[in-house]
Parts: structure tokens; sequence; C-alpha cells
């Protein structure tokens, strides 16, 4: 059994199917050039610049670098060119003033052009968005898995060579061959509006069904980048454009989503939390034993279920108290610290035999809890991440000092809960 939102996502990361086999053989043909971008001879774009196919500036252009970028040179030529590979593998040439082995904060270049976003609030880096549903990425150069993750609709990604060609590739993550990441370029631009894009949706004849599907995924992806008044209102576009189909493959996972966007549509007050969590975060019990602080030896041996011990280093924690025992647990590990007699869980998962309870503002979560349950309950103190990535997971707000409270579900049942440190 799918999870509830897991045939949505299959269902968009269909859509570029197609692109991807008109694109494998300009995939292929960017393997075997591999060997000259692999060389360290990684130079920096010092200002703005565009690439040309000749060393002249009358040549093709072959797109724009903005300052940063790396390519890799090949050979200084005449009338102070230089001969480069850029960051999608294609030959070109730049002037030679533009390029350098490092950055220096006392280059004089040129500001980024307008095609470029920022820096700005949103990234730290010149940048652009995503504007289609369900992108794929490719990792060429990784032998063995040329996919990689999806993008989303409105996604920012940092961008620092822009290719003038719509199907030319475009590095959008990774220095090295293995963390390579490219997408095309047809799949890139300014953000999309939102509002006039759900405008522009409902002007649509209702015959024109290819148009209002193309627009109601992308809607449908941008949405969970708004509040949740506006995601809840683009679901609702989507199960009607459903219903109006006749389409039911995804109808039950999207109706769920409405569901928990009701429950969890309007959220406490900071003032309003603390006066529900006055009394602590939670607490948790297992098989009756208090376990949300430290546990003596003793009282973890009152939990009367079987264990394993580990003193391996890369079984410890990297954050949080320090310990010299991990004791394994089916449901749970526990970091005891010797010295100290001192032990702590980061996270159970609810496995039978262990009972699990835990309370937080005064509602028990245990090994029953169905996730329309804990929807219902904890809505007003739910926010959720990235939803369209990592579905069925919760964030649960807190008081605590850099706690980040989690909580996961499968299937509708719970699966696990634990509180997690920044480091």
């Amino acid at each position: 059994m799918h999870s509830p939102s897991g045939a949505v996502h299959f269902y968009l990361n269909k859509l570029y199917f197609a692109d991807m086999i008109k694109s494998l053989l300009l995939y292929c043909l960017l393997l075997l050039g591999f060997a000259s971008f692999a060389q360290d001879n990684t130079y920096y774009v010092v200002s703005t610049t565009e690439v040309y196919r000749m060393p002249d500036l009358k040549a093709r252009k072959l797109g724009v670098y903005a300052r940063g970028g790396k390519a890799t040179f090949i050979k200084n030529v005449a009338n102070n060119w230089a001969e480069i590979i850029t960051e999608n593998n294609k030959h070109g040439y730049v002037q030679s003033q533009f390029i350098a082995k490092s950055l220096n904060a006392n280059d004089s270049y040129k500001p980024d052009p307008a095609v470029f976003m920022g820096p700005d609030d949103v990234m730290g880096c010149p940048h652009l968005y995503v504007t289609a549903a369900g992108v794929r990425t490719r990792a060429i150069y990784k032998e063995g898995k040329p996919l990689t993750r999806i993008l989303r609709t409105n996604e920012p990604l940092c961008i620092s060579y822009l290719p003038y060609d719509e199907n030319d590739l475009v590095l959008i993550e990774g220095n090295d061959k293995d963390d390579m990441i490219f997408t095309q370029r047809k799949f890139l631009g300014p953000k999309l509006d939102f509002l006039k894009t759900v405008q522009q949706y409902k002007s649509i004849p209702a015959a024109d069904t290819a148009k209002r599907k193309t627009l109601i995924e992308r809607i449908y992806e941008m949405s969970w980048r708004e509040d949740k008044a506006q995601t809840l209102e683009a679901v609702n576009l989507f199960i009607q454009q459903q219903i109006d189909n006749n389409q039911s493959k995804i109808l039950d996972n999207l109706v769920f989503e409405k569901y928990m966007l009701e429950q969890t549509h309007v959220s406490y007050t900071q003032e309003e939390l603390e006066k529900k969590l006055a009394n602590g975060n939670y607490t948790m019990k297992i098989n009756g034993i208090r376990a949300d602080t430290s546990l003596s030896l003793k009282q973890i041996k009152s939990l009367k279920l079987p264990y394993k011990v580990s003193t391996s280093p890369s079984d410890m924690p990297e954050v949080g108290p320090e310990a010299d025992k991990v004791l394994k647990f089916d449901a749970f590990n526990i970091y005891y610290n010797t010295k100290e007699d001192a032990g702590y869980i980061e996270e159970v998962n609810f496995i039978k035999p262990a009972k699990i309870e835990i309370e937080f503002a005064g509602q028990l979560i245990n090994n029953n809890t169905t996730e329309k349950e804990f929807l219902k309950k904890f809505g007003k103190f739910i926010y959720i991440p990235d939803w369209l990535n990592a579905p069925h997971v919760y964030h649960l707000n807190s008081i605590s000092d850099g706690g980040n409270i989690v909580v996961t579900f499968k299937n509708g049942s719970i699966e696990s809960f634990g509180e997690f440190y920044c480091c």
C-alpha cells in the first residue's frame, strides 16, 4: 500500500519521461567530454560574461556566466581570448580578463545580468526558479545512477552558468563528478506568481484539458511554498480537476491532504503555545517507565525488553549528552553514559512488544494512534517543512531550547516519534 500522497508524486514524476528519452543522446555526448572537464584546471569567472562559440565578439553566443561561476581552462588563444569548457561541458571562448584562478574582493566586475535572480533574501547566490512540475534532474557523470531527485515548481536553485539553448543542461548542484546534478534550461526562469497562475487556470476553457492539467500540476506544487490557505485552495482545485475528468488515480490522496490542511490551517500563537506547554514539552512512558528523562541502568532493566550493547564510535550520536554505550532495543536506542549512570532516548518506533505512551499538551500518542486522530488532536501544533518530498512527516512546535519534535506515519499508522537537536 502506498502512502496517501505517494501516487500524486509518482503521477507528476512521469510527466517528463519523454524529455529524458529525447535528451539521452546529449547526455552520452557529454559523458565523452568529461576527461577534459575533470582536469584540475578550474578557473573562476570574475565578472559576468557571455561565452562564445568562437574567439570573436561577433560569434554565436552559447550562454552567460554570473560572477563566481566555474570553467575548465584549456588554453589561451590570440587576442586575449581563453578556450574553456563550461559547467555543462560545452567548448567555448571567453575574454581572458574575465577568468582567474581565484576570486578576490578587489576584482573589477560588472553586476550580474537581470536574467539571474539575486543574491537576495531568498538565496545568497544568483538563482532561478523551477517553472514546471515534477522535473527530473540528471547526474550525468555518475555511473549507473543517471536519475537523482525531483524538482518542484517555484523551487529556487543556485545557477552560475545559463546556456541560451533551452534544451542545454544547467548545473544546479555539486562540484565533483559524482555529485553534479543538471536539469534543462527550459525548466528554469523567474518565479511564477501563485495567484496569477490560479487566475490563468480558471480562465482556460474546460474543454482544453491538456493545458488545464499542466497548470493545475504547477499550481499544486507551488502552493506548498505558499501559506496553508493557498495550499488548501490548490488541493481543492486539483480535486475538482480530477472529478471533472473522471480521474480517480490520485483523488483519495488529495482528499487526505485536504483533511490534513484543514486540521493544521490555524496555529497557536507563541503565547498560547507556551500556555499549553507550561508543564514541559512532553512526557514519555515505555512499558510504564518514564523515559523522556535520563534513565538509570536499573530503570533500563525494568523495561523488561531485550537489547544488545554496542560501543562502536559510529553508533554514537553526533549531538546530545555524551555516551560510551548504545543499548539497542528493537523499538529504540538508549545512549548510555556509564560514569553518570544515565541514558537517553532520541527516537522511538512504535513496534510491539514495547508499549509506548507519549503525552503532549494534554493529549496522548500511543501505539494505536492513527494519522487522522493525530492530526485532529495536534493540528494546531504542526508544521510541515517539505510535504512533497517527505510526506507524512510532521514537526511539532515546542518551547524547548533547540529541540525539534518529529512524528512520522506510514500507511495511516504511527511509525516514529523523536526529538532532535541542532548542533
